[in-house]
């Protein structure tokens, strides 16, 4: 169905209508359901050229973001989801400094946030929830333009920087790192001056108390996992909970292998 331009609006309720099909296949992350969840994704993505229609997918595209399966999808989807992120940061102005202002409240889980937490304690609850926005955080730089951030730039370092040093969590630390990565990725070098300081610092409290022996074998380790050794070029997203070999410190260890490579 065509609509001239003017009269735009008569899409939203069809394209609503269209997203409560469209939806379910996207909250569904098993392996049997990735052909629907290809589909779908790229649905969306075509959805989303036309601005005009963002109303009608903001607020489901926003909750599937931040769902706690969100990463937990085939490889082959993410462009698309590159495409989605992006579009529904920048169509509205006011939506990248929401998920900054979510962040602010990142010191004690909330169900608002819509991130399912499994942990049994209030401190592994609070990291979990912590990893995940820091996580969602760099995907969506990782999905913008060189430099389309930098304005947000000091907002963004403060907030990463009080999150790691309010938090002892190395899974949170990991993320955290993976954050300044995915900036150092997406920003011009003379945006990173005042980066470079509290990326130093954290790379000799991380590499200085590990033996020389450790920090071989934590190397071999990684080195002899194909798997693993190939997305030290690029950021890996495709895992809910990334971890090697269930060894959290591993990861963090990982990640900052990563800033050296």
């Amino acid at each position: 169905m065509v609509y001239p331009s003017e009269e735009n609006e008569k899409m939203i309720p069809l394209i609503v209508s269209l997203m409560s099909y469209v939806v379910p296949y996207l909250r569904a992350h098993m392996p049997h359901n990735w052909p629907c969840f290809d589909a779908c994704s790229r649905l969306l993505a075509s959805l989303t050229d036309y601005q005009y229609t963002r109303k009608a997918w903001r607020r489901e595209t926003l909750d599937l973001l931040l769902d706690g399966a969100f990463f937990q999808m085939p490889a082959e989807c993410m462009p698309a989801w590159r495409t989605i992120v992006d579009r529904v940061m920048t169509h509205d102005k006011n939506t990248f400094r929401e998920f900054l202002a979510r962040m602010a409240v990142a010191q004690s889980p909330s169900s608002a946030l819509k991130i399912f937490v499994a942990s049994s304690t209030i401190r592994d609850q609070e990291a979990e929830l912590k990893a995940q926005l820091v996580k969602r955080l760099a995907f969506i730089l990782f999905c913008s333009e060189k430099d389309q951030y930098q304005r947000y730039m000091s907002e963004i370092q403060e907030k990463l920087i009080e999150i790691h040093r309010t938090s002892q969590s190395p899974l949170v630390q990991a993320q955290v790192l993976l954050a300044f990565r995915v900036i150092i990725l997406r920003m011009s070098p003379h945006h990173l001056a005042s980066l470079w300081p509290f990326i130093y610092t954290e790379m000799v409290k991380l590499f200085f108390p590990v033996k020389i022996v450790d920090l071989m074998y934590q190397f071999c380790f990684i080195r002899n996992s194909s798997k693993s050794f190939s997305t030290l070029k690029t950021p890996c997203w495709t895992t809910s909970k990334p971890m090697i070999n269930g060894n959290v410190a591993a990861l963090l260890f990982f990640v900052a292998l990563q800033f050296l490579y």
